[in-house]
C-alpha cells in the first residue's frame, strides 16, 4: 500500500520537474545566447586558430619528442617562467610544434592559439580578440565565466588599441583567478609575420610587464623566425628558449617524419615492403638541410605522381640556369649533373657530373661569366670549382667559413669569387690560386643568402636573413654607406641592372624593390603583385625588363624605369620559380622550377616556346617513317617530332606507374605501351586518344613489345616470365601464354621477318624461341632478329651498326647499373641513360 502511494506522489510530482527541467533548459539556452552576444564583440575567433597547410599538421608520433617534453613540463611546472619562446628559420617547424602543443593541452587547459598570417594586417590586428573568445569557449568555467565578466563592461573592446585589448581581457580576468587547478595555456605562432613590428614587440612587452601578476597557472608560448626587432626583445628576458636551428635531434625526427610518411604512400599505392630504400631516405633528409617544410614539400611531390619514379625525380632539381654567350642554355641539378641546352628543341647535348662530391639539394651554385667554371659548395664550410669543359676540379678547396655557405658570385672577369655564409661573413677568393682576398666582410647579423658584382666589378651586393642589403667597394672591401633597409622579410635575391646603376632585390615579403646606388635610397615604389615569396630576380641585357620569379608558381616581367607591371604573369609552372635568366640578346627568357621543369618564353608575346622536363624517360621508340619519336617515363607517352625536338601534342596519360616500353605498328597507327602498372595501353598516333582497352593479364611488369611484320599480332614480354599474344583486331588474346623456362625475366622480344617466329631475349643472355601458329617451343632461326642494343665493355658503351661499331662518347656512359635503351632508324639514333633522352644524327657514319 505503501509502494502504491509513493508511486502517485512521485506521479504527482512530474509536471512540477518537467517544468523545472524545461525552465532550466530555456534559461540555459538563453544564457548560452547571451554569452554568444558577448563573444561576439571579439569578431570570428576561427580567425587564427587554424593555420594554413602545414600549421594544420601536427608532429608524427616519435618525432620532436624531446622539445614537446620540455614543453610539456614547462606548462606543468608552476614555479617557473610564465613565458616560453621558439626560434628559427623558415621551414624548422614552428608552427607544427605550436599546433601539436595546442592540440596535446586542448582538454587539459584553457588554451587558446593564435597563427599570424603575412599579408592580412586587418584579420592579424584580431590576435587578442580571437584568443579572448577561444576562452571565452573554454571548458574551463572559471577561465569563461572571467572573460564573459569583462566583456560585459567592455562592449567596444575589439575597436581598442593593443594596451587595452592586453589589461582588459587577459590581465582583468586573469588575476581574478586564485588557486585555478588547470593552466591557461596561450599560445602565439609566427609572432615575426604581423604586420606591425611595434605591435609584436609591444605584445612581448606587455606580457613581461604583466605575468608577475598572473596566476603561476597561465603560460604563454611564442614561436618566431630570429628576426632583429624581435630578437632585441625577446633576448633579455632570458625565458626559457628553444632554437630549432641548432636543435640536435631534428635529423632524427626528420628521418622519422620521412619514413612515416613514405608508408602511407606506400601503403596508398601498394608498392613493395622495401620501398623506399634506407638510401633513399638518408638522401631526402640530407637534402631538407633540418627544414621540415621541404620534406613536406618533397614527400607532397612524391606522393602525387608515381612515387619510384618521383623518388628519383627529387634528384633533378634545377638549381641554376644561365645563357652562354652563343645562346646555349647551362643548368646545374641537385643530381649534380651540368647540362648544356639547345634552346630550339629542347634537347641535352652535353651532360657532365661533378665528381667532386657535390652534396644534393643544398649546395649553392654558380657560373662563371663565360660558363667554363661551375663553384658550388658540396661540403659544409668548403668552396670548391669544378672547370666543366674538362670534367674536373680545380685548385683545392676554399675553406675559412665558420658555418655553412649559402651563397655564391663570380666577379664579372672571373677572377674572384664572393661566398656568404651561415656565419653571418662574406669571403672573397681569388678563383686562380683559391686563396682568400683579404679579411672576411662583417656587417651583417644574419645569414648572407644572395650576392651579386656590379657590371664594372667595383661593388660587390649582399642580401641577408637580416632583411638588409649591404654594398661593399671591391677596392677596399669596405661597406659603403649604410645599410639598404626597407624589405621586412629575407632577402633571398639581388641583382644590377647593366649600367649598374639600378639594383633589384626580391624578398620573402613577396615584394621586389628597386634600388639607386649612387644616393643609396630606394629609386622607385615597391613593386607588388607576387603571392608568395620572390626568389629570384633578373635585368634584361638591355636594362629595360626585370624578371621576377615566385613561390607563387609564376614570373613577372616589370619595367625597370616605372616600376610597374609590363605584361600579364607568365604562368605555367605548377611548382614555385627558383631561377631566371635572360638570353643574350633579351628575346628570351629562361626559367627553372620545383616541377623538375626548365620553361623558355618569347619575351615579345609573352608565351611559352618551350618546355624541357627532367622528368626520368624509360622508353624510346621511332615511328616507321622516322618523323615521330614516342617516349615513355613517368606515367606518361609523349610524341616528339623528330625534325624539331618539339613535344607534338599532350601527354598521353592513363599508366598509374611508369612507362617501361612503347612500340609502333608497322603502319604506324597504334602506339602501344607497357607499364610497371602490368598493363599494356593502345594510342591513336593520330588523335593521341586510346584506340582500345587495357590490356591486362600480366602479373608483373611489362617490360617490352613487339608487333608482328603485318601489324597483326602485338607480343609482350614482362617480368613475370611470360610472352603473351594479341589479336591486333579485337585486341583479345591469342593462345596461352608463352612461358620462358625458369620464369626469368624477358628483356626483349621480337618476330621473325616472316612473323611466324617470337623470339624471347632474357636476362641471363639466353634467347628462347616459339611458333605463334602452334604456340609450341621451336629452334631459334639461325640468326635470331632482335633490336639493337648496347653493350658494355670497361665503362664504354659500344653499338654495333651497320659493318663498323660506333663508340659512343663518355656523356652517354650513364651512372647506373642500367644498361642505356637505344634505337635508331633512317640515320637518326634516340638513346636514354640514367633516364635522360638524347637524339643523335649518325647518317653520315
Amino acid at each position: 500500500m505503501r509502494r502504491v502511494s509513493l508511486v502517485r506522489w512521485v506521479c504527482s510530482l512530474q509536471p512540477t520537474l518537467t517544468y523545472i527541467l524545461t525552465s532550466f533548459a530555456l534559461e540555459n539556452t538563453e544564457l548560452q545566447a547571451q554569452h554568444r552576444l558577448l563573444l561576439d564583440r571579439l569578431g570570428d575567433g576561427k580567425y587564427g586558430a587554424q593555420g594554413n597547410a602545414i600549421e594544420d599538421v601536427i608532429c608524427m608520433p616519435g618525432t620532436r619528442v624531446r622539445i614537446l617534453k620540455r614543453i610539456d613540463d614547462a606548462i606543468r611546472n608552476r614555479t617557473i617562467e610564465r613565458v616560453m619562446w621558439i626560434h628559427g628559420m623558415a621551414g624548422r617547424g614552428k608552427s607544427t610544434i605550436a599546433s601539436t602543443v595546442a592540440h596535446n593541452w586542448k582538454y587539459r587547459a584553457a588554451c587558446a592559439i593564435f597563427h599570424f598570417r603575412r599579408g592580412q594586417p586587418m584579420l592579424n590586428r584580431r590576435m587578442i580578440c580571437a584568443l579572448a573568445r577561444q576562452l571565452g569557449n573554454s571548458m574551463v568555467p572559471e577561465v569563461k565565466n572571467a572573460v564573459l565578466e569583462s566583456l560585459r563592461e567592455n562592449g567596444d573592446i575589439a575597436d581598442s588599441r593593443l594596451t587595452h585589448q592586453f589589461t582588459t581581457l587577459f590581465v582583468a580576468p586573469f588575476t581574478k583567478l586564485k588557486n585555478l587547478p588547470y593552466p591557461i595555456l596561450i599560445i602565439v605562432d609566427a609572432l615575426d609575420e604581423c604586420e606591425s613590428v611595434k605591435d609584436a614587440v609591444d605584445f612581448v612587452k606587455l606580457i613581461d610587464r604583466y605575468s608577475s601578476s598572473f596566476p603561476p597557472g597561465v603560460k604563454f608560448l611564442l614561436t618566431c623566425r630570429p628576426e632583429a626587432p624581435l630578437l632585441r626583445t625577446l633576448e633579455p628576458r632570458s625565458w626559457p628558449t628553444e632554437n630549432l636551428d641548432s636543435a640536435p635531434d631534428v635529423y632524427n625526427d626528420l628521418e622519422q617524419f620521412i619514413k612515416q610518411t613514405c608508408a602511407q604512400i606506400r601503403e596508398d599505392h601498394i608498392l613493395p615492403e622495401a620501398w623506399p630504400s634506407s638510401e633513399d631516405v638518408r638522401r631526402l633528409v640530407t637534402m631538407s638541410q633540418g627544414l621540415f617544410q621541404w620534406a613536406h614539400t618533397a614527400i607532397t611531390y612524391v606522393g602525387d605522381g608515381s612515387p619510384v619514379n618521383r623518388m628519383r625525380a627529387v634528384d633533378s632539381l634545377v638549381l641554376e640556369v644561365a645563357f652562354s654567350k652563343d645562346s646555349f642554355l647551362a643548368s646545374v641539378s641537385t643530381d649534380g649533373l651540368v647540362r648544356l641546352w639547345d634552346t630550339e628543341t629542347g634537347t641535352v647535348w652535353s651532360e657532365r657530373t661533378t665528381k667532386h662530391g657535390y652534396r644534393p639539394g643544398s649546395s649553392p651554385v654558380a657560373f662563371s661569366p663565360d660558363y667554363n667554371l661551375l663553384a658550388s659548395s658540396p661540403v659544409d664550410k668548403e668552396i670548391r670549382i669544378w672547370n666543366t669543359q674538362h670534367q674536373r676540379v680545380v685548385g683545392r678547396p676554399m675553406t675559412g667559413h665558420r658555418d655553412k655557405i649559402c651563397s655564391l658570385a663570380f666577379s664579372p672577369d672571373g677572377t674572384m669569387l664572393a661566398s656568404g655564409s651561415d656565419d653571418h661573413t662574406i669571403r672573397v677568393w681569388d678563383t686562380r690560386t683559391g686563396r682568400a682576398i683579404g679579411e672576411p666582410l662583417e656587417g651583417h647579423w644574419y645569414s648572407v643568402k644572395s650576392l651579386s658584382f656590379s657590371p664594372d666589378g667595383t661593388v660587390l651586393a649582399s642580401g641577408s636573413f637580416d632583411h638588409t642589403i649591404r654594398l661593399w667597394d671591391t677596392r677596399t672591401w669596405r661597406t659603403m654607406g649604410k645599410a639598404l633597409i626597407s624589405h621586412n622579410d629575407v632577402v633571398l635575391s639581388v641583382a644590377w641592372s647593366p649600367d649598374g646603376r639600378l639594383l633589384a632585390s626580391a624578398s620573402a615579403d613577396e615584394t621586389v624593390r628597386l634600388w639607386d646606388t649612387q644616393i643609396g635610397r630606394r629609386a622607385r615604389d615597391t613593386l607588388e603583385g607576387h603571392t608568395g615569396w620572390v626568389y629570384c630576380v633578373a635585368f634584361s641585357p638591355d636594362g629595360k625588363l626585370l624578371a621576377s620569379g615566385a613561390d607563387d608558381m609564376t614570373i613577372r616581367l616589370w619595367n625597370s624605369q616605372t616600376g610597374t607591371a609590363a605584361v600579364e604573369p607568365l604562368r605555367g609552372h605548377s611548382e614555385g620559380v627558383e631561377s631566371i635568366a635572360f638570353s643574350p640578346d633579351g628575346t628570351t627568357l629562361v626559367s627553372s622550377s620545383w616541377d623538375l621543369t626548365v620553361r623558355l618564353w618569347d619575351i615579345q608575346t609573352s608565351s611559352e616556346l618551350l618546355t624541357a622536363h627532367s622528368d626520368p624517360i624509360y622508353s624510346v621508340a621511332f615511328s616507321p617513317c622516322d618523323k615521330v619519336l614516342a617516349s615513355g617515363g613517368d606515367m606518361n607517352v609523349q610524341l616528339w617530332d623528330t625534325q624539331t625536338g618539339r613535344a607534338q601534342g599532350e601527354p598521353m596519360m592513363g599508366h598509374s606507374e611508369p612507362v617501361e616500353c612503347v612500340m609502333f605498328s608497322p603502319d604506324g597507327k597504334i602506339l602501344a605501351s607497357g607499364s610497371q602498372d602490368m598493363m599494356i595501353r593502345l594510342w591513336n598516333t593520330h588523335t593521341g586518344s586510346e584506340a582500345a582497352e587495357p590490356l591486362t593479364g600480366h602479373e608483373n611488369d611489362v617490360y617490352c613489345l613487339a608487333f608482328s611484320p603485318d601489324s597483326a599480332v602485338l607480343a609482350s614480354g614482362s617480368w613475370d616470365g611470360t610472352i603473351r599474344l594479341w589479336d591486333t583486331r579485337t585486341w583479345s588474346a591469342v593462345g596461352k601464354p608463352l612461358v620462358v623456362p625458369s620464369n626469368k625475366d624477358i628483356d626483349s622480344i621480337t618476330f621473325s621477318p616472316d612473323g611466324i617466329i617470337v623470339v624471347a631475349h632474357i636476362n641471363d643472355g639466353r634467347s628462347f624461341a616459339w611458333d605463334v601458329q602452334t604456340f609450341q617451343e621451336c629452334n631459334l632461326p639461325s640468326s635470331p632478329p632482335r633490336h639493337e642494343v648496347a653493350v658494355y665493355h670497361g665503362r664504354r658503351v659500344i653499338l654495333p651498326y651497320s659493318r663498323r661499331i660506333l663508340w659512343l662518347p663518355s656523356q652517354y656512359w650513364g651512372q647506373c647499373e642500367e644498361p642505356p635503351k637505344i634505337t635508331f632508324f633512317d640515320g637518326k639514333l634516340a638513346i636514354v641513360v640514367d633516364h635522360t633522352l638524347s637524339i643523335l644524327d649518325i647518317s653520315s657514319l
